[in-house]
């Protein structure tokens, strides 16, 4: 079993894959709470350019090089995050396994996020990211200043990500390959629920 993720202002974070738009936007928040947030994306989006902006360094390249340039000059090893999306021939991925580095999937982080303070996760077949932008959206109108992790640009927002100073958080939550059982939210919300993903459930019952 691996150890319990703790992260602190001064533990560099590095993305394989950052300009995806669930990794982008965990990174977003990283990045505006003044983590010493890194990325790599060979395809360059908005999302890479946002968190350009927001003061993380993104490369164009995975490779060994990358892992090099991220562990130069830093006090603390750092983290590397990774999504289902990242095969484990993935050149940078092995690289920083080389390197000794601790490597854990994005909902582990997101777990870390959600888990920390009052929040809202929404599941489901359909939906998730509508509805959860909604809720986001409700909640900043009410004055709240939610924090918001959602699977696509929030039109409030102009972004997939919030960084709020209430005591909300609001996220999206992936069922894909089962890491929702990670988040522990205080409320959970299901949109709705069809056979998919069977790759990783083999029946309704099983999802």
């Amino acid at each position: 079993m691996s150890q319990p993720l703790s992260l602190t202002a001064e533990q560099p974070v590095h993305f394989i894959g950052v300009g995806g738009i669930g990794m982008s936007a965990i990174a977003g928040i990283l990045a505006e709470r003044s983590y010493n947030v890194t990325g790599s994306d060979p395809k360059q989006s908005a999302q890479s350019q946002l968190l350009r902006q927001q003061g993380a360094r993104v490369f164009q390249q995975q490779n060994a090089a990358t892992i090099d340039a991220i562990c130069s000059g830093v006090d603390r090893a750092p983290l590397v995050v990774v999504s289902s999306a990242i095969p484990e021939t993935n050149p940078e991925l092995e690289a920083a396994r080389g390197a000794g580095l601790r490597v854990v999937h994005r909902s582990e982080l997101l777990a870390w996020l959600i888990n920390a303070q009052h929040s809202i996760a929404v599941a489901g077949s359909h939906g998730k990211t509508t509805t959860s932008s909604l809720i986001a959206s409700l909640l900043h109108s009410a004055g709240l200043d939610p924090t918001a992790i959602i699977g696509g640009v929030v039109p409030a927002f102009g972004s997939n990500a919030r960084n709020g100073a209430g005591e909300w958080l609001v996220a999206e939550a992936d069922e894909s390959d089962g890491s929702l059982v990670r988040f522990h939210p205080q409320l959970g919300l299901i949109t709705n629920l069809e056979l998919d993903h069977t790759d990783h459930y083999p029946n309704l019952d099983a999802l």
